[in-house]
């Protein structure tokens, strides 16, 4: 029987509209009973939707100092939530946007942190070589090389195991320098480092499995039956990452949970300044690092 604070859903969703995000939050209520928390900003239209559908809110905190890429500082907000859950809680840390569910996501309940594949292996994967490189140097990125890619975008467990994660993705994360190691691309990096070497304990578990990440799968394979996204063998995951890399399975999602909701916010011009700011941090990250 479930039972209060032991299942539970962490995402970030800044920067998004409740269209964006409502195949995710409706999908997510029409199979789970656990909590639901996320990151969201202060838009009235989302805070009313997130509340009619019974997600904890939260909001960024205000940071000084080193800030990296939203996707590296929510790890550190993740593991501030996952400390004050009991060890043994279930729990699912995921991407928000391009995230929809087909079943109970923590059903059954993970034992061990489950890592899941994407097609190909690290090598394959020229962004992530990229900063598994500038993270690790390019002796630890041979190593990898030839290791099953794995996806940050979803991953499951124990909530005491996932809070050691997201601490040694963070550590990992600022090296060599927070201009490159906060950058968006280091969680990922991180991430298979971490697994490969086992520097933090993984189940790798096979794309289609909880989780059918199909941003680099072909399309021609996966087709829709009834409400559902089918793997290439006919099964039916639990939990669909990147289903809007492939139009037919976008049109499917938008007109099953999203369709009388406009399709995108439109957010303001990023500031000069900001603009600036990213500038000048792709300059540092291409100058050479004193050590």
């Amino acid at each position: 029987m479930e039972t209060a604070g032991t299942r539970h859903v962490l995402g970030y969703a800044t920067g998004y509209g409740v269209a964006q995000i409502a195949p995710f939050v409706l999908s997510l209520r029409a199979w789970f009973r656990g909590e639901v928390t996320l990151v969201v900003d202060s838009d009235p239209a989302m805070l009313d939707f997130l509340a009619a559908h019974d997600v904890r809110i939260l909001h960024r905190g205000r940071v000084t100092g080193w800030r990296p890429h939203v996707a590296v500082e929510r790890l550190a907000t993740f593991d501030a939530l996952l400390r004050r859950m009991p060890a043994d809680a279930s729990v699912l840390l995921t991407d928000v946007r391009d995230v929809v569910f087909q079943a109970d996501p923590l059903s059954p309940a993970p034992t061990a942190i489950e890592a899941f594949e994407e097609p190909g292996t690290c090598g394959d994967h020229r962004f992530n070589m990229k900063y598994i490189t500038a993270l690790a140097g390019p002796g630890i990125a041979d190593v990898v090389r030839n290791q099953p890619a794995l996806c940050v975008g979803t991953v499951a467990g124990p909530a005491g195991e996932l809070a050691r994660m997201c601490r040694t993705l963070l550590m990992l994360s600022a090296r060599p320098r927070s201009a490159m190691g906060g950058a968006f691309g280091a969680d990922q990096a991180g991430f298979n480092i971490a697994a490969h070497l086992d520097l933090v304990p993984m189940v790798r578990c096979a794309n289609f499995s909880r989780v059918a990440t199909l941003g680099l799968v072909d399309g021609a394979g996966l087709r829709i039956v009834g409400d559902r996204i089918l793997n290439p063998d006919g099964g039916a995951s639990p939990v669909v990452h990147q289903y809007d890399r492939h139009p037919h399975l976008h049109a499917h999602i938008r007109a099953l949970w999203s369709v009388d909701l406009p399709e995108r916010r439109q957010l303001p011009a990023r500031p000069i300044l900001s603009r600036l700011r990213r500038q000048m941090e792709s300059i540092r990250r291409r100058m050479p690092e004193l050590r």
